[in-house]
């Protein structure tokens, strides 16, 4: 559990901790004694850990959410539980598994931010395009206009 970079958090039927991998304890600021403790002394009621781990032990599994960690707002997790079975398949408790996912969203948000700059670029390219045209026929018309010598009336 210690060289594995997913958060884990695995707790019994009772919501006892029963295991903690070392970038739960770093990520979640876990206790050094937090194995025998509730999970729900450990994360507050109305944090979503706490609540995925409430609604898998209830039998509802959460695959691939994103989560925010309170006080932490800038730190973005892909989170999902998984009920724990034993060697008989019989359901012994559940696992919150979590990837810290911060570096990857702003990546995203990056690529998102060039790909609108680009299209930008574009749209302003293609109006340049359509404005240049009638000026330059405009341009050349009043040229054409400056090389006339106008008529003299005769009297």
């Amino acid at each position: 559990m210690n060289s594995i970079d997913a958060a884990i958090v695995a707790v019994d039927l009772q919501g006892k901790i029963v295991s903690v991998s070392s970038s739960a304890r770093k990520i979640f600021q876990l206790p050094e004694n937090a194995l025998d403790l509730q999970f729900s002394e450990v994360f507050a009621p109305h944090t979503e850990m706490n609540q995925l781990l409430t609604k898998c032990l209830e039998g509802e599994e959460i695959k691939y959410i994103t989560i925010k960690l309170p006080g932490i707002p800038e730190q973005v997790l892909m989170a999902g539980t998984s009920t724990l079975f034993d060697a008989r398949s019989k359901v012994v408790g559940a696992v919150l598994s979590c990837r810290d996912v911060t570096a990857q969203m702003r990546l995203e948000e990056q690529v998102r931010r060039q790909e609108r700059l680009a299209s930008l670029g574009r749209l302003v390219t293609g109006v340049a395009h359509e404005i240049k045209n009638p000026l330059t026929s405009i341009s050349g018309y009043i040229q054409f206009g400056k090389r006339i010598k106008p008529l003299r009336k005769n009297h």
